[in-house]
């Protein structure tokens, strides 16, 4: 007779249980690298088709995906990262339920390329591992042909957001592959690259992901709106906007436009109706950084001229006091004379290794010639003024 284990009764009852069971598809894990990447590619592509946010995003934090995942937070993020780094899904931080919260969206193309680039190498590499007799029955053939357009139905039970059990019959997510090259395709080659888009066409994707529309699932009207929006903001007199220009506008929307601050996305008239805000800010901004690159490169001549200035006084200290003198005097000349005179018989003058007088280097003859018989008297009171001792002046060709 059995002993009895109430315990162990408990935990078989739970663990045959459907409530609060996480279903993880190993293909996704296979696919991904690792368990949390998969596991969050998996919880994503669950929720992609219920999302209450338009556009495709679903709005998860990270405390949220920890309790559905059963995960740590570093672990949440890491697979973001992952996921991120595949270029197969794309992340911002927005307005949701009154607190910032991060806004998930799966990159469709992205995904469905990588998935046939991946089940492809995936099937080859089975089919080598099996000296290319590899049978139907396979287990793990059969995963890689399943992924690559098999439908195997399979209970799908998870957590909602509230925490009750939603179960409902599922299916692996399904990637129709490109039909559009007829050649003979090698199984462990990539996709052939897609064909650069027109400018109208990057101009109706960067509209499409500034108003958090999925180009996938958009209506007659939403294109007609955004091939509006495009064709009235191209054609805008003394601007050239651009794809990135578009982009940059969902930066200021949400930082700037009270609108934008509450989550919520621009509509395409609206951007239409906001471009004149946006295009003054981005002015600002250039302008604002185009002035602090000015004073950083004002500040690193400045710092250049004191360092040759040190190494000039340190090799020949007479010369570094006669500039010194020459400077100072230069300010007071700069007051009294007009100030083209001053630019063209002042200001190009060089100061000389003093040899009992003070010289100065003027570039032309005409220089010279009107320094000695016009504006010597003052350039000698000046260097008097600033050395506080009688000074000779002598000028000297280049």
């Amino acid at each position: 007779m059995p002993i009895e284990n109430p315990l162990l009764d408990a935990l078989l009852t739970l663990a045959g249980g459907e409530k609060e069971v996480i279903v993880i598809h190993k293909s996704f894990v296979y696919f991904t690298g690792s368990l949390e990447a998969g596991s969050l590619l998996d919880q994503l592509l669950y929720w992609t088709p219920r999302a209450r946010i338009g556009g495709g995003w679903i709005a998860k934090s990270d405390k949220e995906l920890q309790e559905e995942l059963m995960l740590s937070r570093y672990s949440v993020r890491k697979a973001r990262e992952t996921l991120e780094k595949m270029g197969i899904i794309e992340t911002k931080k927005a307005q949701f339920a009154g607190a910032p919260t991060i806004h998930y969206r799966i990159k469709r193309r992205a995904l469905t390329d990588a998935w046939q680039h991946w089940a492809a190498g995936r099937l080859s590499e089975i089919r080598q591992t099996d000296s290319g007799d590899c049978p139907k029955s396979d287990k793990r053939l059969s995963e890689i042909e399943q992924s690559k357009g098999a439908v195997c139905p399979k209970p799908d039970k998870r957590l909602s957001e509230n925490g009750q059990t939603i179960t409902e019959p599922t299916t692996e997510p399904t990637l129709t592959k490109n039909t559009t090259n007829t050649g003979p395709a090698d199984a462990g080659s990539a996709p052939a690259p897609e064909s650069p888009l027109t400018p109208s066409q990057a101009m109706f994707e960067a509209l499409a992901q500034t108003c958090a529309w999925d180009i996938g699932l958009l209506t007659k009207d939403q294109r007609g709106a955004l091939n509006q929006t495009g064709a009235k903001l191209r054609q805008l007199k003394g601007q050239r906007v651009t794809p990135a220009d578009v982009l940059a506008f969902e930066g200021w929307w949400q930082a700037n436009d009270w609108r934008g601050k509450k989550g919520e996305s621009p509509r395409p008239d609206q951007v239409r109706a906001e471009w004149g805000r946006f295009r003054r800010w981005q002015g600002q901004q250039q302008q604002a950084e185009e002035t602090q690159a000015d004073v950083l490169r004002r500040s690193e001549v400045h710092r250049q001229a004191e360092d040759q200035a040190r190494a000039e006084a340190k090799a020949d200290p007479d010369l570094a006091e006669a500039r010194r003198v020459w400077a100072l005097a230069c300010e007071e000349l700069r007051g009294g004379l007009l100030q083209n005179a001053y630019a063209t018989y002042i200001a190009p003058l060089v100061v000389l290794c003093p040899n009992g007088a003070f010289q100065l280097q003027a570039p032309t003859v005409e220089v010279l010639e009107w320094n000695e018989h016009r504006l010597r008297p003052a350039i000698e009171r000046a260097l008097e003024s600033v050395a506080g001792r009688a000074v000779r002046v002598e000028f000297v060709s280049k």
